[in-house]
This record gives structure tokens, C-alpha cells and sequence, in this order.
């Protein structure tokens, strides 16, 4: 089983705005297939479990695991 895979998403500088510019996120998918959300945000950071939370940052950022 693979160990430590990830994949990176960049920004072309020139652009002037993205979802990421309110902060850093992290899209987790575990090896049960279970999914997870953590979204940093100033005082406000969270870990989102819940399916429907999670796809929605999925599609907020542009993503599908």
C-alpha cells in the first residue's frame, strides 16, 4: 500500500482570486474511503467529517477525490 501520496493543486500567480485565499484546507481521504474537510480560517478552524460539508469544500474548491 502506497504511504504518503498527495496531490497539489497551484494557482497561476495572475490570478486575482480563489476559494484557497481565505486559507489553507486540507482534503483527507482515508483508506476505508472515508473523507474529511480540515479548513483553516482565522479563529475558526475546523475538521469536517459530515459527507454533505465535505463535498460541498470539494466543490467549493474545485476538487473530487
Amino acid at each position: 500500500m502506497p504511504v504518503g501520496l498527495a496531490d497539489v493543486q497551484l494557482m497561476p500567480t495572475e490570478r486575482t482570486e480563489h476559494c484557497g485565499l481565505a486559507g489553507p484546507f486540507t482534503l483527507i481521504e482515508k483508506h476505508d474511503g472515508r473523507r474529511m474537510a480540515y479548513v483553516e480560517v482565522q479563529r475558526d478552524s475546523r475538521l469536517h467529517t459530515d459527507w454533505a460539508v465535505v463535498r460541498d469544500v470539494e466543490e467549493q474548491y474545485g476538487i473530487r477525490l
